[in-house]
């Protein structure tokens, strides 16, 4: 058995695939690793590319079946120890890998860990957090995040080994042994909240998540999302429904639901402001149609809400 298998999922990332296999076979990596990339029907040549790397086993879909699915069916194939979940626009620098890897090793108690995330920039990217609650969906939705960057741990620098709640599936270190207990991502959940959830039920069981600051990561960021913003948001919102459904009571999604109508209201008012001034008009309105959208489905589409209570894991073949 490997030390670790590196699982990335692809759609329509072929570049940037590419630079993420180089940082992974050209940076130096003092451990014995596998890599896994899943492809979701991407319609760019990043299979061509990967055709030219043979030591990379690829996955192919036939439809783009979402970030869970696609990390799930890496992992039943992978050889690994523990799992390193990775996005495509991610550039791992020297011994990264190795040192996530000891970290596990001298901590037991860890299903989970995450790592430091830089920008392109190399300025911090908040890449863990606390649970979402009424509280911080209210600070978020309102856009009082800014004052009040709470959810993501904000007044802390991430400069030191922290336990935390949960760490972000973009570079997300998972014990095999941890999996196999608690089973894969939620296949309910076709993108965003989905390593959250996991995170969730990691720590019911008694597992710790974990973040340290030794390994980095840089992550460009929402790459292969941003050319579809306006059903993102939409998706994304639906999976935090789906979120307080299925580990919260009745009465916190009803509230979730008032949450998401004012916060709807306030960033509609910001972004119709942007597109009375001219700023960024094409931009506000993708958003503000999104907006429309996310406020006629909480309250007129039933499953988009409610589709989390009651719902048990469905994580393919763990």
């Amino acid at each position: 058995m490997r030390t670790l298998s590196v699982i990335i999922v692809n759609w329509n990332t072929c570049n940037l695939l590419e630079q993420c296999l180089r940082s992974l076979l050209e940076t130096k990596q003092a451990i014995d690793f596998e890599i896994i990339v899943v492809d979701n029907a991407s319609q760019d040549s990043s299979l061509e590319m990967l055709s030219g790397y043979p030591q990379v086993v690829v996955i192919e879909n036939d439809t783009n079946v979402g970030f869970a699915v696609a990390n799930n069916q890496g992992m039943c194939i992978a050889r690994g120890q523990s799992f390193l979940l990775l996005n495509s626009d991610a550039i791992v620098t020297d011994h990264a890998l190795a040192t996530m890897a000891s970290f596990m090793r001298a901590h037991p108690e860890a299903g989970a860990l995450g790592c430091k995330l830089l920008n392109r920039d190399r300025t911090l990217q908040r890449s863990c957090g606390m649970f979402p609650t009424l509280f911080t969906e209210f600070l978020d939705q309102t856009m009082l995040h800014v004052i009040f960057p709470i959810y993501k741990l904000g007044y802390w620098d991430y400069s030191d080994v922290r336990e935390v709640d949960w760490v972000t599936g973009a570079c997300m270190l998972m014990r095999r042994q941890a999996v196999k207990e608690i089973g894969g991502l939620d296949e309910n959940i076709y993108m965003f909240c989905e390593d959250i959830d996991w995170c969730y039920r990691l720590r019911k069981a008694g597992w710790k998540v974990f973040y340290t600051p030794k390994a980095e990561v840089m992550h460009l960021k929402g790459q292969s999302s941003e050319s579809v913003l306006p059903r993102m948001l939409v998706i994304d919102q639906q999976s935090t429904y789906y979120f307080f459904g299925k580990h919260y009571s009745c009465w916190h999604v009803q509230a979730l639901r008032l949450v998401t109508s004012l916060g709807v209201i306030v960033r509609s008012v910001f972004w119709a402001a942007k597109w009375l001034s001219q700023d960024s008009r094409a931009k506000a309105k993708e958003r503000l149609r999104a907006y429309q959208q996310i406020l006629y489905r909480t309250w007129m589409d039933h499953d988009y809400v409610w589709a989390g209570r009651g719902a048990t894991t469905n994580a393919g073949g763990f």
